[in-house]
């Protein structure tokens, strides 16, 4: 019993480490923001590294027990059996966390239902109380703002969040990134608001002086952008990729005329 438990401490905890390592610092950091490259290079060094660690030890564990395993681990065989069960680590891990992203995403959208319902009951119960004449003549207060926003230019929008309707300030907004079939719309005042439409929908909606597409997961408020970096945008301490595609057309709409150079 003590003897498997000295064979196995090493490999163990650096399986353990790089399992703990990919998904809590590579796949939110590189993964999910889409720097594909950047993950498949990191995780390809650290699976070099530990297999490299875990077979030098095995190898010197067995040294002075039995030769030949301590040669078979010193091998390229044995290289190939270590990160054969490396890479099984890896795929049971990144299958434990993909159930868990598809339950959190299923029980959000359970609950952005349940508040969407609960809030439809409201506005019903609302009809038949006291307050109906002040919702009444609130609602038309708002249309008749909306009408006057697009004479004079439209200066905010409504989204459905948390089961509210909320009213977003176009200047307020930095960037917008898309999650499936819904959006986040983040604003200046480090508000993340997620609402159920596309961000196709979202683009048709804002103004394209003031807002453009640059990737097809973002889109831009192009007054909040600090910084430009090759391939990528700065928006506070964001940073955002530009599509190959459309990277002439975002430097020209976001710089113009305005580039002050030799």
């Amino acid at each position: 019993m003590l003897e498997n438990i000295k064979t196995n401490a090493v490999p163990f905890l650096s399986y353990a480490i790089l399992v703990y390592t990919n998904l809590y610092i590579l796949i939110p950091r590189y993964l999910l923001k889409k720097r594909i490259s950047s993950y498949v290079l990191l995780m390809a060094f650290s699976m070099v590294m530990i297999t490299l660690l875990a077979s030098s030890y095995l190898a010197f564990y067995f040294e002075n027990i039995n030769i030949q395993t301590a040669e078979f681990f010193t091998s390229i065989r044995g290289k190939i059996a270590v990160i054969t069960e490396v890479i099984i680590s890896l795929c049971l891990s990144m299958t434990l966390f993909l159930i868990d992203e598809w339950y959190k995403k299923e029980q959000l959208i359970k609950e952005l239902e349940q508040k969407h319902l609960a809030s439809q009951i409201g506005f019903t119960n609302n009809q038949i109380n006291e307050h109906f004449l002040f919702n009444s003549l609130n609602n038309i207060y708002v249309m008749l703002d909306e009408k006057v926003n697009t004479k004079n230019g439209q200066s905010h929008i409504f989204i459905k969040s948390d089961g509210m309707v909320i009213k977003v300030f176009l200047d307020d907004i930095t960037y917008v990134e898309t999650a499936n079939d819904y959006v986040y719309i983040n604003t200046i005042h480090k508000d993340r608001y997620l609402t159920l439409v596309s961000l196709k929908t979202i683009e048709k909606e804002l103004p394209a002086e003031k807002f453009m597409r640059v990737h097809r997961y973002y889109l831009i408020g192009i007054a909040h952008v600090s910084k430009l970096e090759g391939n990528l945008i700065h928006i506070g301490k964001t940073k955002i990729r530009i599509s190959r595609a459309l990277r002439t057309q975002v430097y020209q709409s976001i710089i113009g005329n305005k580039l002050i150079e030799r």
